[in-house]
């Protein structure tokens, strides 16, 4: 049984042994008052709890919520009815079963059974209206009246503490998962700022671009390159979130000066193999065609033979398998940059 149903379960048990201990109070102000019609009808609704304590304890949470609902509806009814009408003490019950029923129901079975205790309350009013019952007269208030009272703010006291811990239990949840939020974006932070620090510490010219091509990050080696050749590192062709891709296959498509120029800049090419509109293989292939002395270092997490015998046809002899960690990109990268190959597992 989930957490949630669990808990559940926990307060229709309270629930039904509140209503157990009303009946036997029930029980025992009518043997005050010398009402044996009263005391049948509060044993035989005592009985009927058994029902859906029995449904309860075979896992049909739903099903012996409903019953407990209707059945404390329909008592509270009927205890109204043989009694003083809408006088009777066991009007005060009404609110306590809404409290009930917006705690074990969905909110389709709570709208019917609010509307089934209006309902209620109508064959309360009118029907004393009309004659279609008649009430007992009010008589002077006893101490079995307290009683009554008593157990009625109980089961009320009890609901509405149930209601409060679910509340408290929600909001502790609510505030756990706020911590476990934060820690997880200070988390990617401190990540953020250690990828700098090692893009940072490579005196190359990097941009790391993701798999559409767009450069994500940049490091100050780059920065200082645009600076130096007149360009802002802030351009749209060259920082964060220009498509560095589509820059190179402009280039190549020119097959001229340009092409050469674009490369200029580029000392080592990192590429993921799987990418949705040109893959690794083509773009090392025509990066290769402008300039085929450039480092290329393919990182992929599952290449066939024939995809590395692809690349080792066009030069390419460095390899990153995933997952990999920064020592290991810094070490393949520091490799290409000298001419060296190396594969990093």
């Amino acid at each position: 049984m989930h957490k949630d149903e669990r808990r559940a379960a926990q307060i229709l048990f309270a629930i039904i042994f509140v209503a157990l201990a009303i009946y036997l109070i029930v029980i025992l102000t009518s043997l005050y008052w010398n009402d044996w019609k009263l005391i049948w009808f509060a044993l035989g609704s005592s009985v009927l709890l058994i029902a859906p304590l029995g449904l309860l304890a075979r896992g049909h949470l739903r099903s012996s919520s409903r019953i407990t609902v209707l059945g404390a509806l329909c008592t509270a009814t009927l205890l109204a009815t043989i009694g003083q009408g809408m006088r009777d003490i066991a009007m005060m019950a009404f609110p306590v079963i809404i409290i009930i029923s917006s705690l074990m129901l969905d909110r389709r079975h709570f709208t019917f059974f609010f509307l089934l205790t209006i309902g209620a309350v109508g064959w309360l009013v009118f029907g004393e209206m009309n004659g279609w019952f008649i009430p007992r007269p009010i008589e002077a208030t006893n101490w079995p009246d307290f009683l009554m009272m008593t157990a009625i703010l109980g089961a009320a006291i009890v609901s509405m503490d149930l209601l409060a811990a679910d509340m408290r239990g929600n909001l502790e949840l609510a505030q756990q998962e706020i911590i476990v939020r934060k820690q997880a974006e200070e988390a990617l932070l401190a990540s953020e700022a250690l990828n700098r620090a090692v893009l940072n510490s490579v005196m190359a010219n990097i941009a790391v671009v993701d798999k559409h091509g767009t450069i994500i990050a940049i490091n100050e080696g780059w920065e200082q390159f645009a600076l130096e050749n007149g360009s802002d590192p802030q351009s749209p062709n060259v920082s964060v979130g220009a498509n560095y891709l589509e820059v190179c296959e402009q280039a190549a498509a020119s097959e001229g000066d340009e092409a050469q120029s674009v490369l200029n800049g580029i000392k080592a090419v990192l590429t993921d193999l799987a990418m949705p509109v040109m893959d690794g293989v083509a773009l090392t292939r025509a990066l290769k065609e402008i300039s085929p002395s450039l480092p290329v270092i393919a990182s992929t997490g599952q290449a066939t033979e024939k995809r590395y015998n692809e690349l080792q046809q066009l030069n390419v002899r460095s390899f990153l398998s995933k997952p990999y960690s920064a020592g290991q990109l810094l070490a393949v990268v520091h490799n290409a940059l000298k001419g060296s190959s190396q594969m990093a597992d």
